[in-house]
């Protein structure tokens, strides 16, 4: 057989070009799997803190379905704008890191500031009126209550969590990705902290998740605006070049657009079922039980996201130095690792399908529930 008949995997895997990406996408890849992780990590935290907040059944099924609907709609509404703009930061200073342009870069990081302000305002009434929306959906009204609460005090987090992204996707087209892991580390840490002593400890109860996102979201924008002072001309702050951020807005605005329908059609899956569990005759233990599921699988899913950011960063930067060969190995590279991790996790979640529930709630039905639907 020759070279050319060879199949993609075992073509690529031999030459020293694919060793060497390969290290690469690694370095940078597993840093950013850890970073995705630890974004959802407080949520799931803040979840098992919730579901042990009563003892009654009842009220434990109606908390942890509205902590899963006010996630649902933070991450399909709210965070999915947020990913929008990332992933147009992703590609455009990708390709500005591979030609070398880093005055380019400060004109993108005001760019995506611009973008993110004016985005501010949807966002503003889609979290007020979460409720009236939650309800438009067919949802239990008291969950639609409770979840409408939550997402409005959630709101006055997210300039931070734009924040974030932005000064985590300036530094990862840099191939500087450690940042993000050492945010994620300081963030959970306080989210452990903050979010136990709100919720048992104060008369908050479960409204202390929300304020203790305010609360991560503020780490994080803090300890990532850091490196980006540390790794940037830090002229950027006081001196705008708004014209030429303005010019950019076209192809930043479309690129935003790809990618915020892009994790959009990912998450709709997820939000499908949790809309329809709603809409069942015992509603709160299937949004609570669907809520719990989700959480396992959504633990996995966001190493995909990392490996999806690593190869948008080296196939970015390899055509940016005008190196097809380079991109098309990281690309190929990619999905053999992220087919690996599916055969992976889907062992994972069948060994702990009846002992991963238990960090949720003590609730028979809910566990019962949720057991068998990770089986």
């Amino acid at each position: 057989m020759s070279d050319e008949d060879a199949p993609l995997l075992a073509k690529y895997s031999k030459s020293a070009l694919a060793k060497d990406e390969l290290q690469r996408v690694l370095s940078i890849s597993l840093p950013l799997v850890a970073t995705a992780i630890l974004e959802y990590f407080q949520n799931s935290i803040n979840g098992m803190y919730t579901g042990h907040l009563s003892n009654e059944a009842t009220q434990v099924q109606l908390l942890l379905a509205a902590n899963g609907l006010s996630y649902l709609f933070y991450a399909l509404f709210l965070y999915s704008i947020a990913i929008g703009v990332g992933t147009a930061l992703d590609a455009m200073c990708s390709h500005a890191h591979g030609r070398g342009a880093k005055n380019e870069i400060i004109v993108l990081l005001q760019t995506a500031v611009v973008s993110s302000a004016v985005m501010m305002i949807p966002i503003f009434f889609m979290c007020f009126f979460a409720t009236d929306i939650l309800l438009l959906l067919g949802q239990n009204p008291l969950v639609a209550q409770v979840a409408g609460q939550l997402l409005w005090i959630m709101f006055f987090g997210m300039p931070f969590c734009f924040g974030y992204e932005i000064f985590k996707r300036i530094l990862q087209s840099q191939n500087v990705v450690m940042p993000a892991v050492y945010s994620g580390v300081y963030a959970n840490l306080v989210n452990f902290v903050v979010a136990y002593v709100l919720i048992y400890h104060t008369s908050l109860g479960y409204l202390g998740a929300a304020y203790s996102f305010i609360a991560v979201t503020f780490v994080y924008f803090v300890v990532s605006l850091y490196f980006v002072l540390q790794s940037t001309n830090t002229t950027w702050i006081h001196e705008w070049h708004l014209q030429a951020a303005i010019q950019h807005l076209p192809s930043f605005i479309f690129l935003s657009a790809f990618g915020w329908v892009m994790f959009v059609s990912e998450f709709a899956s997820v939000a499908l079922t949790s809309i329809l569990a709603g809409l069942l005759p015992n509603a709160n233990l299937a949004i609570a039980s669907n809520n719990i599921f989700m959480g396992f699988r959504q633990v996995f899913f966001m190493v995909y996201m990392g490996l999806g950011v690593a190869s948008s960063v080296r196939v970015g930067n390899a055509l940016g130095a005008n190196d097809p060969s380079r991109a098309k190995v990281a690309a190929i590279q990619t999905v053999a690792l992220s087919c690996t991790w599916a055969v992976f996790t889907s062992i994972l979640m069948f060994l702990f399908a009846n002992i991963y529930p238990h960090a949720y709630t003590s609730d028979p039905a809910t566990l019962r529930c949720t057991s068998g639907h990770l089986e």
